[in-house]
């Protein structure tokens, strides 16, 4: 009130008004000056009303008009708020008029700033991230630089033609494709590959989607890998589950190669569901691509002219060059022949198909294509053996039952033409199918085999009769009784002319075209020999033969017919037949011994491996007449050690040999144990063990039980002058 009070005497005193006044007797009795004074109050408050509502009402019109002149105005740059006030107020009127428009409805107000948004693009200068939220404006920012550099690197690699670049490309479409590019034709694929500058027509584009398909389907899958679905593992990117054990274990089967492996569990393999590939590509086969057919053509004349091994052991084996663990094993082909040699029988074969690969400045050397499409288990033999003579003849007559088995079928698909062929001709077809069954085996034991056949009932050679080896006693097996004793009296006459009248008779059996190798003696000219070659030049009325009796082994090519080959296959086999009965039944005593012996046993073997000479580093003239002569050999020691057989604790590999239900290291020994191998060793923490003996039957055995048969082996070499190879030079 102080204050109010001091506050209208100061104004009174501005006006000029008298206070004292206030203090007469009218003013205190009469209420008209202060009606006046209130009605000039008013008059005071009403005069400042007006100032201010025409001023609001300038200001409006001023604003108004800067509204107005600001809408026609064309937008530009400009530059942002000077305070943080201006913006603050700026947002607030936006603000307002949003929630009056909208209704304070998010949808409306979506649309509305969407709009807005949509009008202030089309102008010059309009940044449209910068309507965006800080995180979201960082997150678009990586996004945008990362689909601007894609682009950019595949628009460079589509103009490239390489089938790398093909495959990246087709992988970055697949993985940035968005999730409604179902088909190359949609709009949504169009904007996609309008974003990224590429062509939406490409085929690259097509195959991305293709490949995304396939990967989108794969995230759907669901649940546990289950026997039959493909697989990745540590050994192999692609692969095929078999077999799932009830301790975890899991089993795949590797691709291409088909070779199985075995994992303890899914983790310890890495056994996980197969993922498509994002960069599948295919590509058209190029123009100057070797045909298929081509490389049939040369893979069939391979299979046909050169011969698999006969040892059964002789195993060809490769490895996938980037994942070891897949293998491939067959059984080896022996090349005898150089490749030009067998280039030189492809021209003659397939003279057409050659004439194309023929290099003609080297006519008569193999081409690559026919090198490169060879069969891989193929390589060049090197012959292996007892090196006796007969093994080694029975061998080079082997050689020609390729071409034997090729003439042997020209006759059979011939004759199968007849439609009611006679008893005699039924008869001649079961004795030549049964021969090409005998001659066509994979190595020289199963031969001699399938000749004992009808006698020999468990496969094992050194099980024969001594009556079925013993030349031609035996009436019942041998070849002689598919051969000479049955085919060939039909085919031949007794003019020893092959019978025109039977129906099986025709070209195959009298053209020479059978190639076969034999061993040969050829005599050493001497100086006797080459004194009387001269006085025979001189005299020429007598003849006088060689004196000469050293002669030289070596091995000869002999061309024959069919009949031909036949007739010195049933004589070498005859011969050859005692002597592998022989070479079997050693081997399985090797055998015996080696699954039998005990502690305590010393083996020694020995092998003569060559003969030299010894020569001075220096040496006078004479001594070069003079030959010192040494015999190099090498000798094995090998012994069960007894430390590891008396274990009945402690852990045994797989595939380790082992005695079951064996005794101790000098002791009586155990007429019930019996030879076996670890084959599994998963129970071995509980004690158990399985093994496999010699008949594969499986036995679960107690560790204590078992006999560790584990051999220590030395061997030493010496040097004699003894050349004699005996007992005495050791």
């Amino acid at each position: 009130m102080e204050k109010l009070r001091k506050l209208i005497v100061d104004t009174a005193e501005s006006s000029g008004l008298d206070m004292s006044c206030l203090l007469s007797e009218p003013a205190m009795t009469s209420h008209l000056p202060w009606k006046l004074s209130w009605v000039t109050l008013e008059n005071f408050v009403l005069e400042n009303k007006l100032k201010a509502a025409l001023l609001s009402s300038t200001a409006v019109n001023r604003e108004n008009e800067k509204t107005h002149t600001n809408r026609n105005l064309p937008w530009s740059v400009g530059s942002d708020f000077s305070s943080r006030q201006n913006k603050f107020i700026a947002k607030s009127r936006v603000l307002a008029e949003l929630e009056s428009a909208s209704g304070k409805e998010i949808k409306k107000a979506e649309s509305i700033l969407s709009s807005i948004v949509f009008g202030l693009t089309k102008e010059p200068g309009f940044v449209e991230r910068a309507v965006l939220s800080n995180d979201t404006r960082k997150r678009f920012s990586v996004i945008e630089d990362s689909i601007l550099r894609a682009g950019a690197a595949m628009r460079c690699l589509a103009r490239s033609a390489n089938l790398g670049s093909a495959k990246v490309l087709t992988a970055v479409t697949a993985v940035l494709l968005p999730s409604g590019c179902v088909e190359k034709n949609s709009s949504s694929c169009r904007d996609f590959c309008e974003t990224l500058g590429i062509n939406p027509k490409s085929k690259y584009v097509e195959l991305g989607i293709e490949n995304r398909k396939l990967y989108d389907s794969f995230l759907m899958r669901d649940g546990d890998i289950l026997v039959g679905e493909e697989v990745t593992c540590r050994s192999s990117p692609a692969a095929v589950v078999t077999d799932i054990g009830r301790n975890g274990s899991v089993t795949v089967k590797l691709l291409p190669f088909n070779n199985e492996k075995k994992y303890r569990s899914f983790v310890s393999g890495k056994v996980r569901r197969l993922e498509p590939e994002l960069d599948n590509y295919q590509r058209k086969t190029r123009f100057d691509t070797t045909p298929q057919h081509v490389k049939t053509t040369i893979e069939d004349f391979f299979r046909r002219h050169v011969p698999i091994s006969p040892n059964k052991r002789d195993i060809a084996k490769r490895r996938h060059p980037q994942h070891p663990a897949m293998y491939e094993t067959k059984q080896a082909m022996l090349r005898y022949q150089t490749m030009n040699e067998l280039w030189q029988q492809f021209l003659e074969e397939h003279e057409e198909m050659g004439l194309l690969m023929q290099n003609p400045k080297l006519p008569n050397t193999a081409p690559m294509i026919f090198h490169n499409n060879a069969p891989w288990e193929m390589r060049k033999a090197k012959d292996s053996g007892c090196l006796c003579k007969d093994c080694e003849s029975f061998h080079l007559l082997r050689r020609g039952v390729t071409g034997a088995c090729a003439a042997i079928v020209k006759i059979l698909d011939r004759v199968k033409l007849i439609l009611q062929p006679s008893t005699e001709l039924q008869s001649s077809i079961n004795y030549l199918s049964k021969i090409k069954d005998v001659i066509s085996t994979l190595s020289g034991y199963e031969t001699i085999v399938k000749c004992l056949q009808p006698c020999l009932l468990s496969n094992k050679l050194e099980n024969s009769d001594f009556i079925c080896l013993n030349g031609k006693s035996c009436k019942a097996c041998g070849f002689r009784q598919w051969w000479s004793n049955g085919l060939r009296k039909l085919l031949m006459g007794d003019d020893s002319t092959i019978n025109q009248d039977l129906e099986l008779s025709g070209d195959e059996w009298s053209l020479t075209g059978i190639d076969w190798w034999y061993f040969s003696s050829i005599a050493k000219p001497t100086i006797v020999s080459q004194s009387n070659e001269d006085d025979n030049e001189n005299d020429t009325d007598d003849y006088q033969p060689t004196q000469n009796t050293s002669r030289t082994l070596c091995q000869a090519t002999k061309r024959g017919t069919l009949v031909d080959f036949l007739d010195e296959f049933e004589t070498q086999s005859e011969r050859h037949a005692s002597h592998r009965n022989i070479v079997s039944a050693e081997h399985r005593a090797q055998i015996q011994y080696h699954r039998n012996v005990r502690c305590f046993v010393v083996r020694r073997d020995i092998d003569y491996s060559e003969n030299g000479s010894i020569k001075d580093k220096r040496q006078i003239q004479s001594q070069y007449w003079v030959t010192q002569g040494y015999t190099l050999f090498v000798s094995i020691s090998s012994w069960l050690m007894a430390c590891e057989w008396n274990k009945t604790t402690g852990s045994i590999p797989v595939d380790a040999e082992v005695t079951v239900y064996g005794e101790l290291a000098g002791e009586e020994i155990n007429k019930d144990s019996f030879w076996a191998i670890v084959t599994d060793d998963d129970e071995a923490e509980e004690g158990g063990y399985e093994v496999t003996d010699a008949q594969g039957k499986i036995h679960q055995i107690p560790r204590s039980l078992l006999r560790h048969r584990k051999r220590h082996s030395v061997a030493t070499g010496h040097v004699t002058d003894d050349k004699i190879h005996d007992r005495h030079a050791m």
